[in-house]
């Protein structure tokens, strides 16, 4: 969440609070793991593939 809040310049708490709501109405998936130097590593998954449109006269 900190390379999120850097990237965008938004408060880490802020950036908390949307992912854990976006989580909530099942937007995204979320999992982690506690890595080798003890520090938990999350992994945001979108529930949506990626969409295109095509549009002609």
């Amino acid at each position: 969440m900190s390379q999120i809040s850097k990237e965008t310049k938004i408060p880490i708490n802020t950036v908390y609070y949307r992912i854990r709501k976006l989580a909530e109405q099942k937007i995204i998936k979320t999992s982690g793991h506690i890595n080798n130097l003890g520090r938990r590593q999350m992994q945001y998954l979108s529930k949506f593939s990626p969409a295109g449109a095509f549009l002609s006269n």
